[in-house]
């Protein structure tokens, strides 16, 4: 967005960050959950 010129919000920044922190959570547990219904190892 820089590039283009754009300042975000500081608040527009942090609600975009903490949405793709949420994101990789959701993402991460749903990924090591399908790793132990199929017992592979956790690394």
């Amino acid at each position: 967005m820089a590039y283009e010129g754009l300042v975000p919000f500081q608040k527009e920044e942090m609600r975009r960050k903490l949405s793709i922190q949420k994101l990789k959570q959701i993402v991460s547990s749903w990924i090591k959950k399908g790793a132990w219904n199929h017992q592979l190892p956790k690394y």
